[in-house]
């Protein structure tokens, strides 16, 4: 789990001595990321329980790969990728290193030049999107912080659309463009509000959320709806009243008051 905190002249950073609830308790001054609060959401509602998946999984597992730690045991839960090198790279290494890629393209296109990296085949498809948009990258990997409700969060990429409006994007890369959660969106929306708020829009921004296929480079843009988007906030509020009451971290005018 990820703990931001914010310095006196307004900039939000990562702690990484930080990673855990009772490490920010004693640590002090942090607040939880908007991923660490929605990794509480209920899973059993939507009819597939991640957590019933990953407890059957690892017991598969250590079946199969007895001499295994239990890092490695859940390392292997996600999966693993053929980096474009041709190594194989666990999930989540793939997906840090095509973000950092996506990055690099974007701030090149902002320069006018053109991106010959690595993840190109992923980095040209969505820049040829935004470009037949007409939306154009304003900030990049950019870290928010709520102090109201004590979240955190970092944008993937805000761009300026051709109506004159910011536009709120995240990458994702799956093993199916067409994968794309309630998670998903209320990671967006929230942010979009918190944007909102900081920025003092009298509009919440449209979001969206970019799913990669890690296989085919194919790529689906999803416009979350206004309405979906007012749903995203309103569940992530409640899952983080739960998480900072039963944390014990509280936030805003409960924090205040104590």
């Amino acid at each position: 789990m990820h703990f931001y905190k914010k310095s006196s002249t307004g900039e939000v950073s990562l702690v990484n001595s930080v990673d855990s609830i009772a490490k920010a308790k004693k640590h002090g001054g942090v607040s939880p990321s908007v991923t660490g609060i929605l990794s509480i959401m209920p899973k059993g509602l939507s009819g597939f329980d991640m957590n019933i998946w990953r407890e059957n999984k690892l017991i598969e597992f250590t079946k199969f790969y007895p001499d295994d730690s239990p890092a490695k045991l859940k390392e292997r839960l996600w999966g693993y990728r053929i980096d474009e090198d041709g190594t194989k790279i666990t999930s989540s290494e793939f997906g840090t290193k095509a973000h950092a890629g996506l990055e690099e393209a974007l701030k090149q296109h902002q320069d006018g030049a053109d991106y010959h990296g690595p993840y190109k085949k992923y980095a040209s498809k969505f820049i040829e999107h935004i470009s037949t948009e007409g939306s154009a990258p304003v900030h990049m990997e950019l870290s928010v912080l709520d102090d109201d409700l004590n979240v955190a969060g970092m944008l993937d990429l805000v761009c300026m659309s051709a109506k004159g409006k910011y536009e709120l994007y995240d990458f994702k890369f799956r093993n199916d463009k067409n994968k794309s959660y309630d998670t998903d969106c209320c990671q967006l929306a929230i942010e979009a509000k918190i944007v909102a708020k900081q920025w003092e829009l009298d509009y919440i921004p449209d979001v969206f959320s970019v799913v990669f296929d890690c296989d085919s480079a194919e790529m689906k843009v999803k416009h979350w709806t206004a309405s979906k988007v007012d749903w995203g906030i309103t569940a992530f509020e409640k899952l983080n009243d739960n998480y900072q009451f039963f944390s014990g971290l509280n936030y805003g005018k409960e924090a205040k008051a104590q």
